[in-house]
């Protein structure tokens, strides 16, 4: 039932609309999900996984016009990509069956920005002026 994927999916945007198109092309409509073997239903629960993520990864400042889905299912694993994907976001599934995601990359800048902001942020503080480096934040 559920076809087999390419290895990368180029979409404009990763949105819930876009990735419930996905759904319904590889696992058909609502309806339909009883008639899917175990690689169906494993797919259907990855998508499904993704669509309800993607409020966290916005929440977490991911651009999902530049940002990458990484669905690791057992025994086979596939992308859906926004623009360049800077922002990974990779999914897989615990022995129990619950399936999580997490940002495993992030663009560079907003990687240095993350690791040097708190420091900033202490110098200005502590500065011996500081009158003067509270207005360039």
């Amino acid at each position: 039932m559920a076809q087999s994927y390419p290895l990368r999916i180029y979409v404009d945007e990763i949105t819930a609309p876009v990735l419930g198109r996905e759904l319904v092309r590889r696992c058909g409509n609502e309806g339909q999900h009883r008639y899917l073997d175990a690689i169906g239903h494993t797919t259907l629960r990855f998508l499904r996984a993704a669509i309800s993520f993607i409020p966290d990864a916005l929440n977490d400042g991911g651009n999902m016009r530049n940002a990458a889905f990484i669905l690791s299912q057992p025994g086979r694993e596939f992308l859906i990509q926004a623009g360049s994907g800077d922002w990974e976001f990779y999914f897989s599934e615990y022995a129990n069956g619950a399936i999580y995601g997490r940002c495993v990359r992030k663009p560079f800048l907003r990687y240095v920005w993350m690791v040097s902001g708190p420091l900033l942020v202490v110098l200005v503080d502590y500065s011996p002026l500081p009158g003067l480096l509270p207005g360039l934040l």
